[in-house]
C-alpha cells in the first residue's frame, strides 16, 4: 500500500475557532503575508497564522466540517469553527487513538503559540 501523501493548509484561527483554510501553495504566498498582517491586527481576538500538514482523510474532516457550519441553522456555525480548531489540536499529537485512526501527526505550526493554547475561546473576544 503506497503512503498517502500529505499536504500542507495555512489559515487563520481566533478565539471563535477557524476563521480560514487552504492548501498552502506557491500562488498563495501573498494571502499567507495577508494573514500575518490580519492577525497581528486583532490581537484582542488573539487571532493566530497557523500551518498543519494533513493527510487526505483528515483534510476531507475539515472541508466537511467547513461545509456544514456554511449551513448552520444553529447561530452563525462557530461551534464548528471550534471543533475544526479542536482536531487540529488532537492531530497535532501522536496518540494510540491517531495511530488508531491511522493518521499521521498533523506537523501544527502557529505564529503565537500562547494565543494558540488559549483559544479556542469566545469568551476572550471583548465584542462578544
Amino acid at each position: 500500500m503506497a503512503k498517502e501523501k500529505a499536504t500542507d493548509f495555512v489559515g487563520i484561527a481566533d478565539c471563535h475557532g477557524i476563521e480560514s483554510f487552504m492548501p498552502c501553495t506557491k500562488e498563495n504566498n501573498g494571502e499567507i503575508q495577508l494573514m500575518q498582517i490580519r492577525a497581528a491586527a486583532n490581537p484582542q481576538r488573539h487571532a493566530v497564522v497557523y500551518k498543519i500538514t494533513l493527510c487526505k482523510a483528515q483534510a476531507d474532516e475539515v472541508y466537511d466540517e467547513l461545509e456544514t457550519a456554511s449551513h448552520s441553522e444553529v447561530g452563525d456555525g462557530t461551534y464548528h469553527y471550534k471543533q475544526i480548531l479542536r482536531k487540529f489540536k488532537t492531530w497535532d499529537k501522536e496518540s494510540d487513538m491517531m495511530i488508531g485512526l491511522g493518521y499521521p501527526p498533523a506537523n501544527l505550526m502557529v505564529s503565537n503559540k500562547k494565543m494558540w493554547n488559549k483559544i479556542p475561546n469566545s469568551k476572550l473576544d471583548p465584542w462578544n
